[in-house]
């Protein structure tokens, strides 16, 4: 049973009644049982941003909005209807790339306020560190390459930017 003052990560068939819901005590114990060396959970819906004792080293945690805020939707002509944070996430990647997540959350912020929905996304963990962990060099050549054709991957295109850079 839901106990005051719970926070839920609620899904489209939540239900309070039934249990089908995840409190985020067990999406934090869930997370944290994952063996993986870097974890990212992405939340964008209200109130879900990290608590402020919160412990970085477990996972990070990138959130749509502050604790006290709501989320907001974005009715994009050239999309289905999503939440505003994920969208602007999605742009900010295309745009920039694997930079760092403070990199990442000034352009969110930024075209957030733009597009006049005030909510504040947040960030547990080293702000410095980039978006993927561990990144593979082949992966920013693939990223380059796409960048600077404007098109998919080619080899041709991967070979110039290694020479190019190189």
């Amino acid at each position: 049973m839901l106990q005051p003052q719970q926070t839920i990560f609620a899904s489209y068939d939540v239900d309070l009644d039934g249990r089908t819901f995840v409190t985020e005590h067990e999406i934090d114990a869930l997370m944290t049982a994952i063996p993986a060396r870097d974890k990212l959970l992405i939340t964008d819906a209200c109130h879900l941003a990290p608590l402020q004792d919160a412990d970085p080293s477990n996972y990070r945690m990138l959130s749509g909005s502050g604790r006290d805020e709501k989320t907001h939707e974005l009715f994009a002509p050239e999309t289905v209807p999503r939440g505003a944070f994920t969208y602007f996430l999605q742009c900010a990647l295309v745009m920039q790339g694997n930079v760092s997540i403070a990199q990442l959350l000034a352009q969110i912020s930024t075209e957030l306020r733009a597009g006049l929905f005030p909510q504040t996304p947040g960030y547990l963990g080293d702000p410095s560190t980039r978006f993927v962990r561990d990144y593979h060099p082949a992966l920013e050549i693939i990223q380059l390459a796409e960048r600077r054709s404007c098109g998919p991957f080619s080899m041709v295109a991967a070979g110039e930017v290694a020479r190019a850079d190189g």
